[in-house]
């Protein structure tokens, strides 16, 4: 069963990303919308039908009505970061990655939280879709998540956009039944 790490864990506190001047590929903007793009295509149309977006910096959310509810795609470029031609992949939370999930962001903290503790409940739905790499967190005191962050090794392309709009995809279609049974319904 999953644990969830408290607001203290490895990503509490963390440097905000920056810009990516400079680099190889797609501006960041672009290639959050090519993923929105790519999800609603692997979607249900009436799923894909309900659901609004909005990019911010170097983030993409997608969410059913409520804002606070999103799933998001958070591109998170270490510029400070010098690495070797060729690239070696990234291993610790200071290299270039890329998280996904389902974030729970509303002024009340005992929601959210309840809402994580919903979702870790029923783990094994998820993560049978989704996988091990899932990770819930209490992110900070009031906001929670659920996560995974994947090494961004390669530019920003339309094929790793086409990759990751699949994988935001999935994640929707795995979590929103479980969002569903505890009463958050899309519109």
């Amino acid at each position: 069963m999953l644990s969830v790490p408290s607001a203290g864990s490895r990503y509490a506190g963390s440097r905000k990303p920056k810009g990516a001047r400079g680099r190889v590929g797609l501006a960041t903007r672009d290639f959050l919308h090519l993923i929105e793009s790519a999800a609603r295509k692997e979607l249900p149309p009436a799923l894909a039908s309900g659901i609004s977006a909005r990019v911010r910096f170097s983030l993409l959310q997608l969410h059913f009505g409520d804002p606070t509810i999103h799933y998001e795609v958070w591109v998170q470029r270490r510029p400070w970061k010098k690495r070797p031609a060729g690239g070696i992949p990234p291993t610790s939370s200071r290299d270039d990655a890329i998280e996904i999930g389902l974030h729970f962001e509303g002024p009340d903290g005992a929601r959210n939280r309840a809402l994580l503790q919903h979702m870790v409940a029923r783990g094994d739905e998820v993560m049978d879709t989704l996988g091990l790499r899932i990770e819930p967190e209490e992110w900070t005191t009031n906001w929670a998540r659920l996560h995974e962050t994947v090494a961004l090794t390669s530019p920003l392309d339309s094929a790793l956009a086409a990759a990751l709009g699949q994988r935001l995809a999935a994640w929707v279609l795995a979590c929103q039944p479980v969002l569903a049974a505890y009463g958050e319904r899309p519109p």
